[in-house]
């Protein structure tokens, strides 16, 4: 397909940009976990070992699900929902809550750079500028904030819904005849259900830096552009979340997980690019892959 070919030249072109997310991690991460340490430390000192309970039984969840123990992995998590159900206290819910806000919170953060990032690589496809990621960042900060906040109302409850249904998925495993395909079914659910998202978000950024709108209003463009479109996009973003998941475990495993300081920004950097290549695309619009090589609905002209 000439979009992941693009793709992968747009990437080379602007493989700096590498460099500037991976500074932008790191600064991230500083950041919330001041914010973490600053909220949960005085408040950590208020608990009892009873609301522990929950906070032991979501440990199990994440242990018993990093193991790839999907029948444990089901009941571990019945167990997190009998503690938080069985009403350990108001503190319990209000620790729930903190936990969640600091984890929406953190997302933001994280993803804040995000349309700074995007706004770079729209500028190389429309003209084949180059352009600082530091100025861009600063320049677009009102527009990052609004795309963060559009973004986030749609893919938080999404991503929730999904670990939902990944986890009555995984109840299967409790059915015998089941037991060895339920792990199949549970990476089937998310290799179809997150590439969803990205299929309905991908274009929102592009979208607002292309017709200069709002979030809402771009969402809006978006989704129009989709029209005659939605399986090629859905079915690239299938691709892409298969590579990136083949592509980080093994250089993870290869490297002991340092490896994934340069893999993951390289995987972020590659689905920006991605989403703009299909955008135009889908849009019809020409676009610099370099300076000396403009596309135009696949035709290359050089």
């Amino acid at each position: 397909m000439n979009f992941f070919k693009n793709t992968f030249k747009i990437l080379a072109e602007k493989f700096s940009v590498v460099w500037a997310t991976l500074l932008y991690f790191f600064v991230a991460a500083v950041i919330i976990v001041s914010i973490v340490l600053s909220v949960f430390l005085p408040y950590i000192k208020l608990l009892t070992p009873e609301d522990f309970g929950v906070v032991n039984a979501a440990v199990e969840v994440l242990k018993q699900l990093s193991n790839g123990n999907f029948s444990a992995f089901a009941d571990s998590f019945r167990d997190l929902w009998r503690e938080v159900a069985s009403g350990l206290g108001s503190r319990a819910w209000a620790t729930s809550f903190l936990l969640f806000g600091v984890l929406a919170v953190s997302r933001f953060i994280f993803g804040f750079a995000d349309y700074a990032t995007y706004d770079i690589i729209h500028e190389h496809m429309s003209s084949a500028a180059k352009l600082g990621f530091m100025s861009r960042f600063i320049r677009s900060l009102g527009n990052a904030a609004l795309f963060q906040i559009c973004k986030m109302a749609i893919s938080l409850p999404f991503d929730i819904g999904v670990i939902v249904i990944m986890y009555f998925v995984s109840m299967l495993a409790n059915i015998p005849a089941l037991f060895l395909l339920t792990p199949f079914l549970v990476m089937l659910t998310a290799v179809m259900l997150f590439p969803l998202r990205l299929t309905l978000l991908g274009s929102l950024a592009p979208a607002m830096l292309e017709h200069k709108k709002n979030a809402p209003a771009a969402f809006v463009v978006s989704l129009g552009k989709l029209k005659g479109n939605f399986w090629r996009n859905y079915v690239s973003f299938i691709s892409f979340f298969l590579a990136a998941i083949v592509f980080n475990v093994f250089f993870g495993l290869f490297t002991l997980t340092v490896g994934l300081l340069l893999t993951v920004p390289i995987t972020f950097l590659f689905l920006k690019i991605l989403c703009c290549v299909l955008f135009k695309h889908n849009s019809g619009l020409r676009y610099y892959v370099n300076k000396d090589t403009v596309v135009n609905n696949s035709i290359i002209d050089k």
